[in-house]
């Protein structure tokens, strides 16, 4: 069961976070190339695992566009005692529905929560870390996702390769409508203008 649960987390859900990826790089052409330089300072076209820390710009936009747009739109969990939450007294045994794209971008954690800034997971402003629950793509607790590492793997080696090949933008004005189940998507799926990079 864990083995299935690992292959579904780590590569459904992580296809949705890089139409993300892809669409707010489109976006932003600045960034893009920040991304691309890192790439480029590997010297390699194929990473090794000791590559993987060094990725530190893609680190924080993968992290910012599943703030944005989590993979996992809602996760259930029971209270296994009486607890009081914000004056509300909940049973135990009770089914709780949590929805993290809404503590995602509540403002009384995040500056700008409406706004795609990467710069927010920076040791230096570390805007996740000021409650433990605050960004919860992958649930928290003893019940966080196993696929979680090997999420942001795959997107490392899958964006160096996106990178080194090709640069793209999205349509001028490009607001997609954006689709919650079965996974997160741009409903028109996704327009992108590809041009390859010739790769030395």
């Amino acid at each position: 069961a864990h083995i299935n649960f690992l292959l579904f987390a780590a590569h459904d859900t992580t296809t949705s976070n890089l139409c993300y990826i892809m669409q707010y790089l489109g976006q932003d052409p600045a960034l893009q190339q920040r991304a691309r330089a890192e790439s480029l300072a590997l010297g390699k076209p194929l990473l090794d695992f000791d590559d993987l820390p060094a990725m530190e710009e893609m680190d924080k936009i993968h992290h910012e566009a599943l703030r944005m747009n989590p993979s996992v739109m809602m996760m259930n969990r029971r209270t296994i005692r009486e607890v009081e939450l914000e004056g509300v007294r909940i049973p135990a045994d009770t089914i709780l529905a949590v929805f993290p794209q809404y503590t995602h971008r509540m403002a009384r954690h995040w500056d700008a929560p409406e706004k795609f800034d990467p710069e927010r997971f920076s040791p230096a402003r570390a805007e996740h870390k000021r409650h433990p629950f605050q960004y919860i793509p992958f649930g928290g607790g003893a019940h966080k996702c196993i696929g979680m590492h090997f999420a942001g793997m795959i997107v490392k080696c899958f964006m160096h390769q996106m990178l080194l090949s090709y640069e793209w933008q999205v349509p001028a004005g490009y607001r997609p409508v954006h689709l919650a189940f079965p996974l997160p998507r741009q409903a028109d799926g996704l327009s992108l203008l590809l041009r390859r990079r010739a790769r030395g």
